[in-house]
Order: C-alpha cells, then sequence, then structure tokens
C-alpha cells in the first residue's frame, strides 16, 4: 500500500493527459503526519509534482496522511470527509474536474 506521499508523487502517472478534458492549474496538498508533506501539483499539457507549496494555487486540499490515503483507496468517501472536516478544500467547484483528470490508484488503467 502507498503512502499518502507516494500517492501524490504517483499523480504524473496517473494523468490521464487528455488536454481537451483534463484540469488546468496548480494545486497545493498540505497533508499531516509522517507520510505527508506540501506538495505542489501542476497540471497543464502534463503533470508535475514538486515538493513544498509553490506557485499561487486553484485548489489548497489539507488533511491528515491516514485520511488522505484511506479516501485514494476507497476505504473513506472523500465527500463525507469534506462534510465532516477531515478534508479541507479551498475550492470545491475545481476539485471534481482535478480529480477527474486522473486514474484512480486501484484503476486497471493504473500505470503504477
Amino acid at each position: 500500500m502507498l503512502t499518502a506521499r507516494e500517492i501524490v508523487l504517483s499523480f504524473p502517472k496517473r494523468f490521464k493527459g487528455d488536454p481537451l478534458h483534463s484540469y488546468q492549474g496548480v494545486v497545493h496538498f498540505d497533508i499531516d503526519g509522517e507520510d505527508g508533506g506540501q506538495f505542489t501539483v501542476i497540471v497543464k499539457d502534463e503533470c508535475t509534482v514538486e515538493e513544498g507549496l509553490v506557485h499561487e494555487p486553484s485548489i489548497t486540499v489539507r488533511t491528515s496522511d491516514k485520511v488522505y490515503q484511506a479516501i485514494e483507496y476507497g476505504n473513506k468517501n472523500a465527500m463525507q470527509a469534506i462534510l465532516t472536516g477531515d478534508v479541507k478544500v479551498s475550492n470545491m467547484l475545481e476539485l471534481m474536474p482535478f480529480t477527474q483528470s486522473f486514474h484512480g490508484l486501484l484503476s486497471k488503467k493504473n500505470k503504477l
């Protein structure tokens, strides 16, 4: 099982890369816990991940490493985690297009 840090770093491998339907922007992930960290995901024609919070984000996601890992593996409902405050998202309108630009961890199309 990948850690929260490894999951975020896997975004470039899971990027669908459809320029007409992919999210375009900058997303900050601020993940507490020993398996977390701070990351900037940049999505343009491709996806890159940088350690640290750089550039001006369109979305900021704050959570713990365990909650993020549980969501990515389907063991916790993302919307419920947001509603209960386990995950804080600065821009809900952009979150859905962002998440839809990537294959899920458990997807057969996943390149991990």
